[in-house]
């Protein structure tokens, strides 16, 4: 992501700006270490498997996952609060990484109602129009096509 930002010349990572890529990182990072191991089960569960066709959601597997998941939702929430974006006070790659599994969380059953901030954050990110519809109609892959959506 931070190279193809570079080439585009976007400030979703700042190339000129070693202290504001260190913000980035550090949310990259978290977002690797903590949040990713979190709300993917969930994901995993309830996009994944119905998409692939490999099984329907077992609830039963995620009881365990739920601490997990209100934890680093606590985390982001707090650090989400007077903010809009993760980092730098604009949209970064560090949003774009952080929302990828979270943007799901009504349909994938993740314990986050409670997070008014991190729930506030994603429906920004949504109003996205490229990220809340990534596969418009006259470019989503065909089925059979290879592509995810079909």
């Amino acid at each position: 992501m931070a190279h193809l930002c570079t080439m585009a010349g976007s400030d979703m990572w700042p190339v000129d700006a070693p202290a504001e890529q260190v913000e980035v990182l550090r949310w990259l990072s978290w977002c690797d270490s903590h949040w990713s191991p979190a709300v993917s089960p969930f994901y995993f569960e309830y996009v994944v498997k119905p998409t692939f066709g490999v099984g329907k959601p077992d609830a039963e597997v995620l009881k365990d996952k739920i601490e997990a998941a209100r934890r680093y939702a606590d985390v982001l929430d707090q650090h989400l609060e007077g903010r809009d974006y993760a980092a730098c006070n604009r949209l970064t790659i560090a949003d774009f990484q952080l929302a990828s599994m979270a943007s799901y969380w009504k349909t994938s059953a993740m314990p986050f109602a409670e997070y008014a901030n991190l729930t506030a954050w994603i429906d920004r990110m949504m109003r996205i129009p490229a990220w809340a519809d990534p596969w418009p109609e006259h470019g989503r892959p065909a089925a059979g096509a290879g592509g995810l959506l079909a």
